[in-house]
């Protein structure tokens, strides 16, 4: 937990994170991007193709930044934190409502693709959380 609480606290700020190159063509329907996407990028790409599906205009964390994030998830998931603790760290290091929006949102997108071991526990916390 110490090392994701290090690195929510030291990720890059104020650096673009997406760029227009990063947005479907309007010709292509958003399914035909996602399997097109799916089949030629890289893991960090697909990952940070969603997350800029999901937030096109931020531009307070670099894409270095959002990974680190991502995969810090995964390592906290790993040594055995539980996935409340774990997102209410991410709310605890936020400056913001729209940061921990993005950070949540990262870890979570993070979690399916760099950890897919964790989704159950993911899933359920999801499903505790709606009730």
């Amino acid at each position: 937990m110490r090392y994701l609480i290090a690195i929510l606290l030291g990720i890059t700020l104020i650096a673009p994170a997406c760029s227009s190159e990063d947005k479907p063509a309007q010709s292509q329907s958003k399914a035909e991007t996602t399997l097109i996407e799916e089949k030629t990028q890289s893991p960090d790409e697909a990952f940070l193709a969603e997350l800029h599906r999901e937030f096109p205009d931020q531009k307070e964390v670099t894409d270095a930044g959002l990974i680190e994030v991502a995969k810090a998830s995964c390592q906290t998931l790993d040594q055995g934190s539980s996935v409340e603790s774990l997102f209410f760290e991410i709310g605890a290091a936020a400056d913001s409502p729209e940061q921990t929006k993005l950070l949540a949102e990262a870890a979570s997108e993070g979690i399916a693709a760099y950890c897919p071991e964790h989704v159950a526990a993911l899933t359920e916390a999801a499903q505790k959380q709606s009730r």
